[in-house]
């Protein structure tokens, strides 16, 4: 298969990584051109951030931002942050022909409406991404996995061939990743997760730890995962509190501490997720008639917080 990753950062190239080493034809294309041209000139390297050993290099067809040196793919991997994704394919729209799979795994809600913009629902898939990451330096990752890296389905029609051959490819390399037809409920029980750590560790400026440690942080999360699971049942999607907040006692029990994604983004001044997270729900709440004043609190913060960046102290 050709294969394009659209968002080769960590995660990106995590996906693409592993395909290349499972013997697919892979093109990275991203805008951090500092780490696509060391990715393209050496190689891409990875720790492991479990065990700590490195491995690499690893070299791709191709690793930099001009679709037309690519042409048309059998399947793109979209893993930009969501506020790019619109920017993504309509600057990179040589990557897709008539016969195109497109592909999101990423994070919050919307992702499929987007795709559904450009796209025939026959040919989009959508799932989550449980392995994370970070960029160390160019051309150089850590990635963290676990034993199901990656599940995702068909958006329309039954299971097709192409997607047995992707499993095929993450199961060659030793990535274990799954067709699952109740994606939604897994999707939506992230979502919780990410609603309750990311902005509120932004607003607050603490690690996803100390939030959960404090009386009132506690009580804080626990109010947004409440109208996160009456926006999942309004939707006709079944998912429980007990489950999101399962992540609250992993989180309590980790040995280290850590800052969510959406409060790095804020700790660096970058544009959030606020809007396929919190955002959404409250705009879900909003269609559906579900009060949700907690997200929709934090989504006005958050938006006030990154359209302002340069006039804080």
């Amino acid at each position: 298969m050709k294969i394009a990753i659209l968002g080769a950062g960590a995660t990106g190239c995590n996906v693409g990584g592993h395909l290349k080493l499972a013997g697919e034809e892979v093109y990275l294309m991203d805008p951090f051109q500092a780490h696509m041209d060391a990715i393209r000139e050496h190689g891409l390297f990875w720790c492991d951030g479990a065990t700590g050993e490195e491995f690499g290099p690893i070299f791709f067809d191709g690793a930099g931002n001009d679709a037309k040196e690519v042409g048309p793919c059998d399947v793109v991997f979209v893993q930009t942050k969501n506020p790019f994704t619109k920017a993504a394919i309509e600057g990179h729209w040589e990557l897709f022909d008539d016969h195109t799979t497109v592909i999101t795994l990423q994070n919050g809600l919307g992702t499929t409406d987007t795709l559904l913009e450009y796209f025939p629902a026959e040919r989009i898939g959508y799932g989550i991404l449980y392995s994370g990451g970070q960029i160390l330096e160019p051309g150089r990752i850590q990635m963290l996995h676990s034993d199901r890296n990656i599940l995702f389905r068909r958006l329309q029609g039954e299971k097709s061939a192409l997607y047995d051959e992707l499993l095929a490819a993450f199961e060659k390399s030793d990535f274990p990743s799954y067709y699952n037809d109740e994606i939604d409920a897994i999707i939506w029980t992230k979502v919780g997760v990410n609603c309750f750590c990311n902005m509120a560790c932004g607003i607050t400026r603490l690690t996803m730890q100390k939030l959960l440690r404090h009386p009132n942080g506690n009580a804080l999360v626990e109010n947004i995962v409440d109208e996160v699971v009456a926006v999942a049942h309004a939707k006709g999607v079944e998912i429980h509190a007990e489950d999101v907040l399962h992540a609250r006692t992993m989180a309590l029990n980790a040995p280290t501490e850590n800052y969510p994604s959406g409060a790095q983004d804020v700790m660096h001044k970058k544009l959030t997720e606020v809007d396929s997270l919190n955002g959404a729900v409250a705009r879900y709440g909003r269609e559906l008639g579900v009060p949700t004043p907690v997200n929709e609190t934090i989504s006005n913060l958050i938006h006030v917080i990154q359209d302002t960046y340069s006039d804080q102290f």
